[in-house]
């Protein structure tokens, strides 16, 4: 047979100019004048010879690609006149499957390169009429037949993949198929990948890949089925690892697919890549795997190399276009092959030719993390991060993740964006070959400035009312009503707040609010009365001549006698709106080191008028300890017209001690005629001197008596910061759905009991025997918005928090 024939080599240096390329060289371009070209193979002989078997509208050419810048047309195989062609080989034979008809094409490699007998085999037994034959694949002694038709056109078992031995490599023998149950559009195989039994099969009309065990090749079984990117699956490939299916879907702006089925019943996706043109309308054809690389032509763009390292987060690294065509077509490259010992990667071009291309294996530069909520720390789900200057860029997901990189490495800015969220730029990130960058961005809302007005219950405003909002996150901002009751916050983020509005004389108010870019502006109303809980520095009067232990407004700090936290409270009364008290010394340290020492200690409260009121109580949350053995007190007093009485006195003696307990006590049983009044709490420590604590919350004047939490048998353990130490909950303010926290001291061995109470200590909510857990979620949706508490008991063991309710 001659060596000669019509082609053109065209110049090195051309084609260089001619067409774009990333980390590939061009070496040579093997022209076919008349024909087109289909999918192509590879072959390596004994010598180590490379030839590449190109399909063609006539048949299969073999070329002689061993000098890839010198290729040479060997044997132009003569076939049936199709535009479809694929061809694979087994051992010393390559098979060629045409959509023209005729059967399995066998040629025999051995005589390279002096010659290549053929012939044509039209099937055996239940396939004896094969004619049609889309694609094939070879695994371990078997031949896969995809898309098989008879003679007169009908599909065989509904286009069911047909499985044939080549223990004969020149005469198969047909041996079963995968499952034929409905129709051409479910059952029928396009194209597909067999390794290790595992069958992987492109449903190109059905939009799926399937999984089929054919260790029994008679009978194969259907294990899964998933829906690709675009829905017209064409091929599928796995890694080397089996861990990995790469699929692609043969449509305009299509994808290279990825997913995990280490578990063929649980198939997660995990990536779709574009080529070097996305959303040009570009059509993805056939991709092969090597080495973590997805090497996969690309119609009018070329080929390209993708690292799969990382397949949730595939880079595109390299590229060849082989084609002056762009967009949408079936034109350009068909088929690559990149299994030549040398690396040299051939392409088959439709209509340009033979290209043998030398790849530059890089892999890529990943750059992943988290994008989150700077003030709430939740993920954030829609955030674009887009590497500056460059095409690589992702959109979070819900979890908050996204997951890009690029070929080159470099310091990079990374610019990240959110509808309603502050742009934030990133310098100076590099990013290097090979190597993970995680890189977790936190957004902020932008600030806005709010403002309202707080009224009286007799709809007058009022003045010098103290406002404050605070959030774990966004922090804590004040302001003092003017004359007109209206206050102004600048510069505040948005987010979910706690609002709270107070003054003596009025009722203090606290409830979630949401300050945005639509809610900027609010309007409330405080009760007429008197409630105090130390939300808000009033005028309460500390007097004393005791050298220690003065009246402080704070968060406690515990200090332990006998037992933890008997001395001073580790936290205020929980069931209030803050975690701010009055108390005796609050520097912390041993139980004597800041107790009143050597004299007294007065709080006195502002003055109040009981004229209005029928049947006054007065309320408070009180917290006394004395040490044993001493002759000190502690004294709750009423004043009137410069005459003080007594209503609670404590001595060493007393019991209800180190524990907060509430008490609600009639104004009349003290003095017969309401007016003007004050409150004190009188702490003494006499000579010789011994410890002494109180401290006070929650002071309110009621009509009638407040029902509270009367000996709540409660000690909780806070840090001085209002954190339960023992646990927390979240998220605060809760929706539908309250988590607990439990972490120190609750045993979670034992069961708890969990109660929720409303701020006049109503239980509202219970669940006894409650197995303790690491977090415990509980359903509180038909709780009303606003302030709750919270308590989680095991024995003696407790903790409480308070919750905002939205």
């Amino acid at each position: 047979m001659s060596k000669k024939c019509l082609l053109t080599i065209i110049g090195l240096w051309l084609s260089f100019q001619l067409h774009a390329q990333l980390n590939t060289a061009f070496q040579s371009q093997l022209t076919f004048p008349g024909k087109t070209l289909a999918n192509l193979w590879g072959y390596t002989d004994s010598l180590n010879r490379e030839f590449a078997l190109v399909g063609t509208t006539t048949g299969m050419s073999i070329v002689n690609v061993t000098n890839p810048t010198t290729p040479v047309l060997l044997f132009n195989i003569s076939g049936v006149n199709s535009q479809w062609r694929e061809v694979k080989t087994h051992g010393k034979y390559a098979y060629v499957t045409t959509e023209g008809g005729g059967g399995l094409q066998i040629v025999n490699l051995s005589y390279l390169p002096d010659s290549a007998p053929s012939k044509l085999w039209t099937g055996n037994g239940a396939i004896a009429g094969l004619s049609r034959i889309h694609a094939l694949h070879i695994d371990n002694g078997f031949v896969y037949l995809y898309g098989c038709r008879d003679t007169v056109g009908s599909n065989l078992f509904n286009g069911a993949a047909l499985i044939c031995s080549l223990s004969d490599p020149w005469n198969p023998n047909f041996v079963g198929h995968t499952s034929t149950g409905v129709s051409t559009t479910v059952d029928y195989i396009h194209d597909g990948e067999v390794v290790d039994n595992k069958f992987y099969g492109g449903h190109i009309y059905a939009g799926k890949f399937s999984i089929y065990d054919v260790t029994n090749k008679a009978a194969p079984v259907l294990i899964n089925k998933q829906t690709t990117p675009n829905a017209f699956c064409h091929n599928t490939w796995t890694n080397n690892a089996r861990t990995v299916l790469f699929t692609t879907d043969e449509v305009s702006n299509s994808y290279l697919g990825s997913y995990n089925i280490s578990d063929p019943n649980n198939i997660v996706f995990l990536d779709k890549i574009q080529s070097q043109n996305p959303g040009s309308g570009s059509i993805i054809h056939n991709t092969y795997q090597l080495n973590d690389y997805c090497i996969t032509s690309y119609y009018r763009d070329g080929f390209t190399i993708v690292d799969v390292t990382r397949p949730s987060n595939m880079i595109l690294t390299g590229w060849y276009d082989t084609s002056p065509l762009s967009g949408n077509g079936f034109n350009g490259a068909w088929g690559v092959y990149p299994y030549f010992p040398s690396g040299n990667i051939a392409v088959s071009d439709m209509e340009n030719g033979l290209f043998m291309i030398a790849p530059t294996y890089t892999r890529g530069c990943y750059l992943e993390g988290i994008v989150t909520d700077t003030l709430t720390g939740l993920s954030i789900a829609g955030a674009t991060v887009q590497i500056v200057s460059t095409t690589a860029s992702d959109v979070s997901v819900a979890s908050g993740e996204y997951k890009t990189g690029l070929a080159a490495a470099g310091t990079y800015s990374v610019i990240v964006t959110k509808a309603g969220y502050e742009t934030k730029t990133i310098n100076n990130v590099v990013l290097t070959n090979g190597v993970l960058t995680t890189l977790n961005v936190q957004l902020s809302t932008p600030k806005i400035s709010i403002s309202g007005t707080v009224y009286s219950a007799t709809g007058l405003p009022i003045s010098a009312a103290t406002v404050r909002i605070e959030s774990a996150t966004a922090g804590s901002f004040s302001a003092l009503c003017n004359s007109s009751g209206q206050w102004t916050i600048n510069s505040v983020y948005q987010a979910n707040y706690s609002f709270y509005a107070g003054k003596w004389g009025s009722i203090t108010k606290c409830v979630p609010a949401t300050f945005n870019t639509i809610n900027t502006t609010r309007t409330d109303t405080l009760g007429v009365g008197f409630y105090d809980d130390f939300t808000f520095v009033t005028s309460w009067k500390p007097s004393n001549n005791a050298k220690r232990g003065k009246w402080v407004r704070a968060k406690p700090i515990g200090t332990t006698y006998l037992n933890p936290n008997d001395a001073n409270p580790a936290s205020d009364y929980f069931d209030d709106f803050t975690n701010w008290c009055y108390v005796t010394g609050n520097n912390g340290g041993s139980y004597n080191f800041d107790d009143v020492d050597n004299g007294y200690v007065n709080l006195n409260s502002p003055a109040f008028n009981l004229s209005t009121y029928t049947e006054p109580y007065i309320n408070y949350a009180r917290w006394v300890f004395i040490e044993p053995g001493s002759n000190d007190s502690v004294l709750f007093r009423l004043t009137k017209s410069g005459v003080t009485v007594n209503m609670e006195t404590f001595t060493a003696a007393s019991s209800g001690q180190s524990v907060w307990q509430y008490v609600s006590l009639r104004v009349k049983d003290y003095f017969g005629s309401l007016g003007s009044m004050r409150f004190s709490v009188y702490a003494r420590d006499n000579a010789p001197e011994h410890a002494i604590e109180s401290a006070l919350d929650k002071f309110s004047i009621t009509e009638g008596p407040s029902p509270g939490i009367a000996n709540p048998n409660y000690n909780v353990s806070r840090l001085s910061n209002g954190a339960a130490y023992a646990g927390d909950v979240f998220p605060n303010p809760a929706n539908n759905m309250l988590n607990i926290r439990i972490t120190g001291e609750i045993d979670t061995d034992n069961p708890v009991t969990i109660t929720i109470y409303d701020v006049n200590g109503k239980v509202l909510l219970q669940r006894n025997g409650e197995q303790a857990k690491t977090v415990i979620r509980i359903a509180v949706e038909s709780l009303s918005a606003g302030l709750y508490m919270v308590r989680v008991a095991s024995g003696e063991k407790v903790f409480t928090s308070r919750f905002m309710k939205q």
